[in-house]
């Protein structure tokens, strides 16, 4: 579930609205402390373990990518770029992956990375008694599923150290997107144990295999990160010296900023972006959009009333005056697969009607309830599509705001009738983000179903050639158009801003922020 709270669903930060007072003394304290020479990046709020194997929160896994390193990771573009792999080669069909590890691959305590510490890693973060939420994307792999289903021992699972510096991965379906699961951050390399789970206290006690480690947690609460001398790529690594802080909302973030406490963070609050001087917008790899509840049945089971409501939404007022041209407006669903005209932005109130008319739907003067998180875009957003709706077919709608666990618990109890909800891959493949529609997907909590759909995805899943694939996945997004089983809104962006002496820091694809490069030029 907490996948819609966190990533496929919901906004790439999270914004826990705190007091006015709250903030003030949180900015105040941390101002004590002089961090005149440092790189000080906000994270918003600090995991509860490193492990995070049961955590889709996007900035939480800012802290991953900057202490652990995989076999590969994904650079700005979606390029998949070696990591403590080297290089690797893949067989004719596709369903086996030779990774070779760097010679000069290192822990942090100098130990020397291996095959075997992959194998080890895989084994304990694929355990059946730990809670991860994204195991089943690693059904792939040869013998995962009995693994985790405990009908097998590790060693049936085709993840094998041949020599010290050689793993290899069999699979039992070409899978050419397998790398880019490989470069999501919850694959990163470390050891799985009590160290992880308790870092706030143990955190010298963790061997590290990325570009910084942890080398002191504050009175206050400030994890301060040093350059990992036996980084493999430390001499690329330009800052010795990252602190990262906690504001859990995006005010308290700008607040912290403006008074020099921060000089690096991301997503402030819309209708403060025109004041600050440095920012960046990088696209991400998701979007915001809205269901249908289809389990509740009746109307919302009804495809011209769901088109109805599509039609009637202004994307041009919530794009341009809401969120004031920091993201772009979507018509399809896999992000940028399909050109937005003009003409989209704009509701078509006539058809709209006509469709409407077409559903048959009589309001029996019960509101349709539209449910999101509580922050301030999203309640101008639902506001704005709430009036859209009423204006144009003369029925009453009710937004509401919950907290990311009310709003989890509504989503359980089935207790609306649309839901915003972002949508974010957790690798960079469009069957990431379509599969989470398929019939049995735990993610599909609006109830879509349609056979046809199904298949399209079964069929790339277990597609060779790629272009082929392609061409199935862009026909299962057909469907979900035209079953307005989604109404794409916008596209994600990550917003970064940095004080004009801040340089370097860097946003890839998946919408991780990366400190390895960042530096300070005052």
């Amino acid at each position: 579930m907490r996948k819609f709270i966190y990533v496929a669903i919901l906004a790439s930060v999270i914004i826990v609205i705190m007091s006015c007072t709250s903030v003030e003394k949180r900015v105040k304290q941390a101002a004590t402390t002089n961090y005149e020479n440092s790189i000080v990046y906000n994270i918003n709020n600090f995991p509860k373990d490193l492990v995070m194997a049961d955590s889709y929160d996007l900035r939480e896994k800012d802290l991953l990518s900057n202490l652990f390193d995989g076999l590969v990771s994904i650079d700005e573009d979606g390029n998949i770029v070696p990591d403590l792999a080297e290089k690797w080669s893949v067989n004719k069909d596709k369903t086996q992956y030779t990774f070779t590890i760097r010679k000069n691959a290192k822990w942090s305590d100098g130990k020397d990375i291996t095959a075997k510490d992959f194998v080890d890693f895989f084994s304990n973060i694929l355990n059946k008694n730990l809670n991860n939420v994204y195991a089943d994307q690693l059904n792939c792999i040869f013998g995962i599923d009995k693994y985790r289903n405990n009908n097998g021992s590790f060693e049936n699972v085709a993840i094998k150290a041949l020599n010290q510096r050689t793993l290899q991965i069999r699979l039992n379906y070409s899978c050419d997107y397998f790398l880019n699961i490989m470069a999501e951050p919850v694959y990163s390399l470390r050891k799985i144990d009590d160290d992880l789970l308790n870092w706030r206290r143990k955190y010298k006690n963790i061997p590290y295999s990325g570009s910084f480690v942890i080398d002191n947690i504050s009175d206050n609460g400030d994890i301060e990160l040093n350059k990992n001398k036996n980084y493999w790529n430390k001499d690329n690594v330009k800052n010795n010296n990252v602190i990262i802080k906690e504001f859990g909302s995006s005010e308290g973030a700008l607040a912290a900023f403006e008074n020099n406490t921060i000089n690096v963070f991301t997503n402030p609050p819309i209708n403060e972006i025109k004041n600050i001087e440095n920012i960046s917008i990088v696209p991400t790899y998701g979007e915001e959009a809205l269901i249908f509840n289809r389990k509740k049945g009746d109307i919302l089971d009804n495809n011209y009333f769901r088109k109805a409501i599509s039609m009637s939404i202004d994307k041009k007022n919530i794009v341009q005056n809401i969120l004031q041209n920091r993201v772009d407006a979507a018509s399809m669903y896999i992000p940028y697969s399909g050109t937005v005209e003009y003409k989209d932005l704009f509701p078509k109130e006539e058809e709209a009607k006509e469709f409407m008319e077409k559903s048959k739907y009589e309001y029996n003067g019960i509101p349709l309830k539209i449910i999101y998180i509580n922050t301030v875009e999203n309640k101008k957003i639902c506001d704005s599509i709430a009036k859209n709706i009423e204006d144009t077919f003369n029925i009453d709608v009710k937004a509401i705001g919950y907290t990311e666990n009310e709003f989890e618990e509504k989503i359980k109890s089935d207790d609306y009738d649309i839901a915003e909800l972002n949508y974010m891959g957790n690798y960079y493949h469009a069957i990431e983000l379509l599969g989470m529609f398929q019939s049995n997907s735990k993610l599909n909590f609006g109830g879509y179903s349609n056979r046809e759909f199904d298949t399209k995805i079964l069929e790339a899943t277990f597609e060779k050639d790629s272009s082929e694939r392609l061409k199935e996945l862009k026909d299962a997004q057909d469907i979900l158009i035209n079953d307005t089983a989604v109404i794409p809104l916008y596209y994600n962006n990550t917003i970064l801003c940095s004080k004009s002496y801040v340089k370097g820091v860097y946003v890839n694809k998946l919408g991780n922020v990366k400190l390895d490069k960042a530096y300070l030029t005052k």
